[in-house]
């Protein structure tokens, strides 16, 4: 049993190192990307309440039905709680088309741009986003822009004040369509430059975000 625990703590030791360097990484470029630690860091934990109750209660009771039972509902609570809270605030998940469009407008930045896009493209545009990333799941045609990866942000923040390399580098990519959100955008668009009105034609201009198509 005691070689056992030591196994189980060697291995623990080692799963939580591993887990805090793709935290420190990780963290870094996104908080969502902890999402998959999440499941790293249970390793560690499971290990070290074992032996925590091993020492604290009598064997035959650190095994017992009623403590893994009662461990389970504890550590599972907070998320119930949280997900009855949300439910409490936002009601029940929409099922109609007309619901479930609402609630995204009013809480997926971009998604009045992609609603237009889906209606009048269908999945025949490439769009590049900026920092709407999350968006990406409710367009039909082609989405870029991110964080990290090929088409990460970097690639054209030092050409926000050239709108010719920007449109050069756009296409480059592939990519038709523009699409800034000014609630979330870092990077300032020359979007009053007569260049840029040249290169990037206005399709949608709302308080908070800007669709433009690139010239052919």
């Amino acid at each position: 049993m005691r070689e056992a625990g030591g196994i189980a703590l060697r291995w623990g030791r080692v799963a939580f190192l591993v887990t805090l360097v793709y935290a420190i990484v990780m963290t870094g470029t996104d908080d969502r990307y902890l999402f998959a630690g999440a499941a790293m860091f249970a390793i560690p934990a499971a290990v070290s309440f074992a032996l925590l109750v091993s020492r604290l209660l009598p064997r035959e009771k650190a095994i017992s039905g009623a403590m893994v039972v009662l461990t389970g509902l504890l550590f599972a609570s907070p998320g119930v709680g949280y997900a009855a809270l949300k439910v409490w605030q936002r009601g029940l998940v929409p099922v109609r088309t007309a619901d479930r469009q609402k609630y995204l407008l009013e809480r997926i930045p971009g998604d009045d741009v992609l609603v237009l896009l889906n209606s009048t493209c269908g999945s025949h545009y490439t769009v590049y986003a900026l920092f709407v990333e999350q968006s990406a799941f409710y367009a039909d045609g082609r989405f870029l822009g991110d964080a990290t990866g090929p088409y990460r942000y970097d690639t054209i923040r030092r050409l926000d004040d050239d709108p010719e390399a920007l449109y050069t580098r756009l296409r480059k990519f592939g990519a038709d369509h523009l699409l800034i959100n000014e609630r979330f955008a870092r990077i300032a668009m020359p979007v009053s430059n007569p260049l840029f009105r040249a290169r990037f034609r206005p399709m949608l201009i709302s308080p908070s975000t800007e669709l433009y198509e690139l010239a052919p």
